[in-house]
């Protein structure tokens, strides 16, 4: 057989010839690794010597090439061949900013003298993994994940399934730069309702958890004695989710008479968006009806004015004139 030994790239071919002495049938039969023709694991071999390395780095990656004399089967010779790897591959893009849910595309790119399986694998590496650092699939499409983690950093690896030693990577800076904010009266009567909005506006493109959590606080109160709030309503329009929740101030105005609501995105508990409201004194429900309401009188000329006090039991007034 000629040659008895090469090295042959992956997806390479690699021409041998058997020479059949003292018969009158010189055909032989080609096999590999005891495999007649070969297969796609170890490589393939045609009826007239041509050696087709496989497409992936086979292990060991030492085969044996086999011309068997179709005169006598007892008779052959053999070549050993080194399938060989000379893949470089690479990553791009090889750095990437990504907001929370959004994609972003890696693509992998071999480059060889040989004919090798262009196929990736992908997988993902950093202190968020698995639970938080998104997920990319087989064509190396990254989706970030919808809640910042600690770890504001993903390694995306790429693997040749052609040549598992070949590796590259990528980094992924996950952002959070969503839009959040909060609308409310600047004040509002003790014991009386009003109504507290919160817009979070994603990038374009993206796709951050939207879930909202609301808190009340105050200096001057604590719990109950803040107020309460109750149950948000949830609308989305445009790409932006709006959440309007009811605000009901204390009978008691705490002291400082000022409350803050806190709105704080699962996306990024960092970037809380806030709201004070300042409690004024409430209405009594008591009014004071005085008729005349105008009269003009000549000097020392008396007048004679009655008042309807409403909204209580105790009528007692204290009447002023200018104040005094």
């Amino acid at each position: 057989m000629t040659p008895t030994s090469a090295a042959v790239l992956l997806g390479n071919t690699q021409n041998f010839s058997a020479e059949v002495v003292n018969a009158t049938n010189t055909q032989v039969t080609w096999s590999v690794n005891g495999i007649g023709g070969g297969n796609a694991n170890v490589g393939m071999i045609a009826t007239h010597g041509q050696y087709t390395a496989p497409a992936d780095l086979p292990s060991p990656a030492n085969v044996e090439i086999r011309a068997t004399s179709q005169a006598d089967l007892a008779k052959s010779a053999s070549a050993q061949v080194t399938v060989t790897s000379d893949i470089s591959l690479s990553v791009a893009p090889g750095a990437a900013s990504v907001e929370l849910g959004a994609i972003q595309a890696f693509r992998g790119s071999l480059v060889s003298n040989g004919h090798p399986d262009p196929a990736v694998r992908w997988k993902l590496a950093g202190a968020a993994c698995p639970a938080n650092c998104g997920a990319i699939d087989a064509s190396g499409n990254y989706t970030a994940p919808q809640i910042m983690p600690t770890f504001g950093s993903v390694t995306i690896n790429a693997q040749s399934v052609a040549d598992s030693s070949k590796q590259a990577s990528a980094n992924v800076t996950i952002t959070s730069n969503f839009a959040l904010n909060v609308t409310a009266p600047g004040s509002v009567a003790a014991g009386s309702s009003t109504s507290i909005t919160s817009t979070l506006q994603p990038v374009a493109g993206s796709n951050p958890s939207t879930a909202l959590s609301w808190t009340l606080a105050g200096a001057g109160c604590t719990g109950a004695a803040c107020g309460t709030l109750t149950g948000a309503t949830i609308q989305s329009v445009g790409g932006a989710l709006t959440a309007t929740a009811a605000y009901t101030a204390p009978n008691t105005r705490p002291n400082p008479n000022s409350v803050t609501i806190t709105v704080t995105p699962q996306a990024d508990p960092s970037r809380i968006a806030q709201a004070t409201l300042t409690i004024l004194p409430g209405s009594s429900g008591v009014s004071v009806t005085l008729s005349p309401v105008s009269a003009t009188r000549a000097s020392s000329h008396r007048l004679t004015l009655s008042a309807q006090v409403s909204g209580t039991n105790n009528s007692t007034l204290n009447w002023s004139v200018n104040g005094v």
